[in-house]
This record gives structure tokens, C-alpha cells and sequence, in this order.
């Protein structure tokens, strides 16, 4: 071990010692940014400029690109190829100082005005170990801090800042051992988190399918109504800014809005209280009601529904709400399910569609159908989905650990990587075992 905290025969150098010059005789090239069409160059036979999403941790993804028109010349000087390592130079915090080495490309693909190109002396550096360096927890802390502007939506990586980067330097045989144990071990960290990845949507695919399934799995047949006949709706009530308050006081109601539930969940942040005697008792939630979001400004959000619990007292909800109070032939956990049936959120989502904001009738809630079961059935089916609704949840946050575990041991291998404990020579030296 060095004095440096390195082990004996590597180094510490600086980018700019490491690259060698580009065919333009500088060691970082700038793409150029012209107005290009929104769609994808078609084929290898017409240009296109790379877009900043093209790059991703570690991968190109050459098809994310715009069309360069035909009247603009292109510049075969900034034509992407083969060996170049390439990074985000400007773009939102978490899109500036992306590193990715170009394995694959097609022809005539031009690097943008946000992002430079580099090569290694490969005498000096192989390109995939200064690839996995970059991606390194310590490289990017460096780079984060790097980076200029003010604000986080447009920050900017500056060349000189950039070839200042401090790099380990193992001798060129070490580094190609680095990349093959550091290869091997993180393609199986990807297929494992591609695998997972996978879980909850397969999952979520055979919930859909419950979901359609419903008034016909215990029930062959069952009476088709609308929802009018199945629950009363009650429209949410606007309430002035200046009744609105951010804590709860003495006399106060909680006042639910559309940002306030999710997934079928309440959120407990971010509610507002009003005073108790502008609150009618009809206004009131109660067991059983399910919540609607009827407006906003997104299609995604309009539509989406939380079914009320005992445990939910003191609270109202706002103008961009509503709320379906089942009637004695309805089963409120049925109703929950039923429109949150896939077909159900379409047909919502279509006639609310606007131009800046999205509403949803209540006549066309009402006017939607349903297919009505006996109560005891309707019961046995409500119970079945919630039981799959939480066994989903439960997969869900099983998968998130599972992927944060994942994330952790690829930062740990990154960092034993670049500080010399990852190559058998070191790990021989001291004594150690690999636990990878």
C-alpha cells in the first residue's frame, strides 16, 4: 500500500494525462445541437443527432436520436463510432455526467452540443475500466461536484473542470482483470434486477385479470345496472384560500384533495383543514365511501380512487373530488374494484379528456355499468381482490429491497474495484476473501 491509499504499482493521473487526442487534435470533442426534426432518423442512410438520452449508465442506446434535415449539412467530424466513450456534458442534475463507452452503433449518428466525446490512450487505459470508474459512487461524487449553473434543472459540465478528474491507475494487465471479475459479476447483478424487475409486472398482469374477471368468477351471471343504481355520488365543495389552513386547529375538518391518495392509499402529508362548520354532514366521509379524483391536470391521475376506512374520521374532501356512497346492493369494496377495472380507467380517462384540464362528469360516472352479483357474492370477490391487492403491495416493497440490495453490492464491488481490493493479486496479498 502506498502512501496515496493505493496499492503498490498503481497511480493516481488526472483524465487529461489519460486521454489521447481526437482526430479534431482536442481531448474532448463537442457535438453541435442544430434544430433537427422531433422523429428518429429513419435509417443508416439519413443522419441524425444524438439526444442526451441516448446515454445511459453504461449504455448507448443509438435510436434515441432526431432526424437532421436534409437541407442542414452534416458534420462527419462528430459522427459517433465504435470505442468512444461519451458523457452527458449539460441537462437536468441527474442527466449531466452520464458516462457510457460505446460498444455498437449504426452510421450517421452525430453527437449533440450536450455531449462529449473521448478516447484513452489505450497504452495507458483501457476504455471499459474508465467506463466502470466513471460509474463509480467516488467518480461521480467528484463529478457532482463538478458541475455548474443555478439551477437543478440546467447545470453544465465544463471540459477543463472534467480532464481534471483524478483516476486510479493500475498497471494496463490489472485493468483488464478488474473489468473481467467486475463483467462477470455485475451482468449477474443486471439479470437479477432484470428478473426482478419482471416480478411485478407479471403479477400485475394476472391482478388486471382478476380485475376483469369480476361479477363473473363466483357468478356466472349477474344483473348489469349502472353505477347510478349501485351508489349516490356527492360532488366535493370548493373552499376558499383564506378558509384553508395547513394544521390542524380546534373546530377543524381534514380536507382531502387528489394529491392526497394514490394506488388505492391515503397520503397523510400535505392536507388541509377548514372550519368544521363549513362542513355539511353529508360532506362528511364515511366507511365505505370511495374517493374519486374528477379533475386535474393530468389524465393519469383523473379517476383514481381510495375506498374509505373506520379508521378515517374528521374528513372532508375538495372540489376536485368526488365521492360514491354505495346504497344497500352495492358492496363498497366490489365498487372499488370494479373501477379500477383496466377497461373502466380507459373509458374515465377518454371522457375527461381536455386540453389543460381533465374532468370527469359525474353523469358519465354514473351512467358507466357495472355488473351487480348477489351481496354475499360481491362480498366474496371484493375480499379475494383485496387479498391479491396486498399481496401485490407486499411484492412490491420486497422487490424495491431487493433492487436497493442490489444497488448497494454494485456500488461496494465498484468501490473494492477502484481502491485495489478486487484483483486476486490484492486480495492474495492480504489475505483476504472475495465475498461477491
Amino acid at each position: 500500500m502506498t502512501l496515496d491509499g493505493l496499492p503498490r504499482r498503481w497511480r493516481w493521473q488526472t483524465l487529461d494525462q489519460l486521454l489521447m487526442p481526437l482526430p479534431n487534435r482536442r481531448l474532448l470533442q463537442q457535438g453541435k445541437s442544430p434544430q433537427c426534426h422531433a422523429e428518429p432518423s429513419p435509417s443508416d442512410e439519413a443522419w441524425g443527432v444524438l439526444k442526451t438520452t441516448a446515454i445511459q449508465a453504461g449504455r448507448f442506446l443509438p435510436e434515441y436520436n432526431k432526424r437532421l434535415p436534409d437541407h442542414l449539412p452534416p458534420d462527419p467530424g462528430i459522427e459517433v463510432e465504435v470505442g468512444d466513450l461519451l458523457i452527458t456534458s449539460a441537462g437536468p442534475r441527474a442527466r449531466c455526467g452520464v458516462p457510457a463507452l460505446v460498444r455498437s452503433t449504426r452510421p450517421r449518428l452525430m453527437l449533440s452540443g450536450k455531449i462529449y466525446r473521448f478516447r484513452p490512450d489505450p497504452t495507458a487505459m483501457d476504455a471499459r475500466y474508465l467506463e466502470l470508474f466513471l460509474l463509480s459512487a467516488g467518480a461521480q461524487a467528484d463529478i457532482e461536484n463538478m458541475k455548474t449553473g443555478i439551477s437543478d434543472s440546467g447545470l453544465n459540465l465544463t471540459q477543463d473542470r472534467f480532464l481534471g478528474l483524478s483516476v486510479p491507475v493500475p498497471p494496463i494487465e490489472e485493468q483488464r482483470r478488474i473489468v473481467g471479475i467486475l463483467e462477470d459479476h455485475l451482468s449477474r447483478l443486471d439479470a437479477a434486477a432484470s428478473y426482478i424487475n419482471g416480478v411485478p409486472e407479471a403479477c400485475q398482469a394476472l391482478y388486471s385479470a382478476g380485475l376483469m374477471s369480476l361479477g363473473g368468477v363466483v357468478a356466472q351471471q349477474g344483473s348489469i345496472c349502472s353505477i347510478g343504481q349501485a351508489a349516490r355520488a356527492i360532488r366535493g365543495v370548493t373552499y376558499r384560500k383564506a378558509e384553508a389552513q395547513s394544521d390542524e386547529q380546534p373546530d377543524t375538518v381534514r380536507l382531502l384533495r387528489a394529491t392526497n391518495f394514490s394506488d388505492g392509499r391515503l397520503i397523510g402529508t400535505g392536507c388541509l383543514y377548514v372550519p368544521r362548520r363549513r362542513v355539511s354532514p353529508e360532506q362528511r366521509l364515511q366507511a365505505g365511501d370511495v374517493l374519486i379524483a374528477s379533475s386535474s391536470g393530468s389524465s393519469a391521475v383523473v379517476g383514481k380512487s381510495v375506498i374509505i376506512s373506520d379508521q378515517v374520521r374528521n374528513t372532508t374532501f375538495g372540489a376536485f373530488c368526488a365521492v360514491l356512497r354505495p346504497n344497500p346492493r352495492a358492496d363498497p369494496w366490489y365498487l372499488y374494484y370494479w373501477i379500477n377495472r383496466p377497461d373502466v380507467r380507459r373509458q374515465w380517462s377518454r371522457l375527461a379528456a381536455g386540453t389543460n384540464i381533465n374532468n370527469l362528469k359525474l353523469s358519465d360516472v354514473l351512467a358507466t355499468e357495472i355488473r351487480l352479483p348477489s351481496l354475499a357474492e360481491q362480498r366474496e370477490e371484493g375480499q379475494r381482490l383485496f387479498t391479491a391487492d396486498w399481496e401485490l403491495s407486499r411484492l412490491r416493497a420486497q422487490v424495491e429491497t431487493a433492487l436497493a440490495r442490489g444497488t448497494a453490492l454494485r456500488r461496494s464491488l465498484l468501490g473494492a474495484a477502484f481502491s485495489g481490493r478486487l484483483t486476486s493479486a490484492r486480495l492474495a496479498d492480504e489475505g483476504e476473501v472475495a465475498g461477491v
